[in-house]
């Protein structure tokens, strides 16, 4: 059995490279982010299950074109509007990791590893997984790709930085304070916050944040206004009554708190975000207005 940790360029082209040595039928992956169909050659009976939900398709984190590249292609395509997992298995080849089949990741613009395997146990459990995915699903055709949502945020160009943040995407501004939580909410953050060193957020279930979108708070805990550091939602968590996000700062970025160099960044903050008040809803800024606002907190 060869097991080996591989990222950057060289696991896709461990990903490539396996791939073409499959013949048509052999490959099955399931990869919650599709844009880049050029990426991976599938053919003919090979399998594709991706996350073409509503939130994917209008964040454009999944394409109409690379569904319909594959769709004409005769592979075999299903949607999981849950899923998030990043699985493909290539003939006797199994890669599971963090890598979307996107351009950033494929190119090495953004940081991704996986663990590749020919265990034939694991490879069973792939497989298997995959089965149980599209078990009771059909495959798209062109006119279902069709009808799914359109993109709602231009695509654009972020330049490399400590943390590279996939786009297209959405941040939400929000007021932030201290609230005694119920005891509802007390068990739920309980539950969330095993095993995890993230920072966790209770919110109301009207909330728009979503895992993989982006949170910058705004509060006053002492004498003025503070703002940041972006946060990205990895989960969110219901009991049906409370409501709880899972966050982790971007690396690479800062709040905007006291000094002169802050207050200068602070001055250019929208001012839909330095008049946010405890009474206001969530702010929405993707494309270019979000691309901004993140330089502002960049360190």
């Amino acid at each position: 059995m060869a097991e080996e940790l591989l990222d950057g360029v060289q696991l896709w082209e461990e990903i490539n490279r396996a791939a073409l040595s499959c013949r048509n039928g052999q490959r099955r992956c399931a990869v919650s982010y599709v844009t880049a169909a050029d990426r991976l050659p599938l053919g003919r009976n090979d399998v594709l299950v991706v996350n073409a939900g509503k939130n994917a398709m209008r964040q454009g984190a999944t394409s109409k074109r690379a569904l319909r590249h594959y769709v004409e292609r005769g592979v075999k395509v299903f949607s999981v509007a849950e899923l998030h997992t990043k699985i493909y298995v290539l003939g006797n080849r199994v890669v599971v990791g963090s890598a979307n089949l996107s351009e950033r990741a494929s190119t090495g613009m953004s940081l991704e590893a996986a663990v590749v395997t020919s265990s034939k146990h694991i490879r069973r459990q792939a497989i298997g997984f995959i089965d149980d995915l599209i078990a009771r699903r059909q495959p798209m055709c062109l006119a279902d790709v069709d009808a799914l949502p359109d993109c709602l945020v231009p695509r654009r160009r972020v330049l490399p930085a400590s943390e590279i943040v996939d786009v297209p995407e959405r941040l939400w501004a929000f007021w932030w304070g201290e609230m005694p939580l119920t005891a509802d909410e007390e068990r739920l953050v309980r539950s969330a916050g095993r095993g995890t060193a993230n920072e966790l957020l209770v919110v109301p279930a009207g909330d728009p944040a979503q895992p993989g979108e982006l949170l910058l708070p705004v509060g006053r805990p002492k004498f003025d206004k503070i703002f940041g550091p972006p946060q990205r939602v990895l989960e969110r968590r219901s009991d049906g009554k409370s409501h709880v996000l899972v966050v982790r700062a971007l690396d690479g970025f800062e709040d905007l708190g006291v000094g002169p160099e802050h207050q200068r960044r602070r001055a250019r903050l929208p001012h839909s975000i330095r008049d946010l008040g405890a009474a206001d809803g969530d702010i929405e800024f993707t494309g270019p207005a979000l691309e901004g606002l993140l330089n502002l907190f960049r360190s």
